[in-house]
Order: C-alpha cells, then structure tokens, then sequence
C-alpha cells in the first residue's frame, strides 16, 4: 500500500467512527484510487459523483434505506507538496432530499485549486428578492442564488464534516442522533484542529515561534 492510499485509508476510518457515532449506523467509507487521487465516500458506485448515507441510526438497514433525508459527502485527496502529509484536494457535503436526484439544497464545497472561486464555498438552492434588487442597483444580471460562491474561509481553516453535522442538528434538520454525539463530535472536531494546527505550523513557522516565545517558551532555530 503507498503512502496515499495508507493516509486516505486513515482519514476514511476517522470519518467512518465520526458518522457511526453520530447520525447513521453500519457506514465504512471506502478509498478508491482514481487519476493519482484517493476518494474517501461511503459506499456506492465507484466513480458516482456524490454518495450518500442514510441520516437515519435505525438498527434496520431497510428502515434506514427510507430515511427522509441523507447526506451527500465526498473527499478527493492527495499529499501535500512534501509529499508527507495527506490534503485534501476536493470535498462536498450536502443535505439531501431525494436519494434518486442527489439533490441537495445545501451544500458546502471546497476546490483547492479551482480558479475564479473561493476554494471553500456555500451553494444554496432558493430565491431572493434582496440579492435581485441588488444586482440591479450594480447594474449585473442576476445570478441565482445556488450559482453564486459563498465564502466560507480559506484552505486551512474551513467548515469540516464536524461542523456540517452540527449545523444539521442546530436547525433541526436532524434529530436522529445517537447517545454521546456530541462528544463524538467534539473529539473529532479536537483531532483536526490539531492536525490542521500542525499544518499552519508547518506553513508558518515564525508565527508559531513568535506565539510560543509570547508565551514564555524557550525555541531553538534547527539551523
């Protein structure tokens, strides 16, 4: 197994833990290797666009089948520049309401190397008034609402699966949850800031220095 695959193969188990614990049962996330990517998506035809899980914890897998909403996820990933590191490439995680249609009338996407967008985004299907009567006091055509790109940070500090899953909750789009989420979600949501604060480190070293010596820490340069 290559370093690709055995860190995709990683990061699927931690997703797998992250969704079982929290608002489905009996999903295992799969790596393929596809074009010198590893997809990281639950399980489904190989190369389908978006998978899906059932947001259901029943202990039937035909009751959960007809679960009335799911949830579209999906990860690309490579290794980082050092070639040491896991990275996400691409990602999308939607709430779904027709399984047949994958649609979903909301979902974050993230694009890392995707121009003319911001690499982590909102897509929202619907209508606005607001949005139109502004496009015309800027003399644009509008756009529709799900066309446009909404921020939603940067590369290294972006929503992540954690965050969808709590927002779902928040706003009472799910309430089928298992006993003890949210400190499933909570560890899960420490073990990636702690590897995305790793990452910044690596990125920015001086401004981890600076921090530590404000904090009284002693750091020797490796030079």
């Amino acid at each position: 197994m290559g370093v690709l695959e055995d860190q995709a193969e990683a990061f699927a188990a931690r997703l797998t833990d992250l969704v079982n614990a929290t608002v489905t049962r009996d999903c295992v996330f799969h790596v393929t290797l596809v074009d010198g990517l590893a997809i990281v998506r639950p399980p489904g035809e190989v190369l389908k666009t978006h998978p899906l899980l059932p947001l259901s914890t029943a202990d039937d897998v035909e009751d959960r089948q007809q679960a009335p909403l799911w949830l579209r996820v999906r990860f690309s990933t490579t290794m980082d520049a050092e070639g040491q590191h896991l990275a996400v490439h691409s990602s999308v995680m939607g709430l779904c309401v027709d399984p047949r249609t994958n649609f979903c009338p909301i979902r974050i996407e993230y694009d890392r190397d995707e121009p003319g967008k911001q690499a982590a985004h909102l897509h929202i299907t619907g209508d606005s008034a607001g949005l139109g009567f502004a496009y015309a006091a800027a003399g644009s055509k509008l756009r529709p609402l799900h066309k446009l790109h909404i921020p939603l940070g940067d590369r290294r500090f972006r929503p992540t699966l954690e965050d969808f899953i709590e927002f779902l909750h928040q706003e009472r789009l799910i309430t089928d949850t298992h006993q003890g989420w949210r400190q499933a979600l909570g560890e899960s949501r420490g073990d990636w800031l702690h590897r995305q604060t790793r990452a910044a480190v690596r990125r920015h070293p001086d401004a981890a220095v600076e921090q530590l010596e404000a904090m009284g820490y002693t750091v020797r340069s490796p030079d």
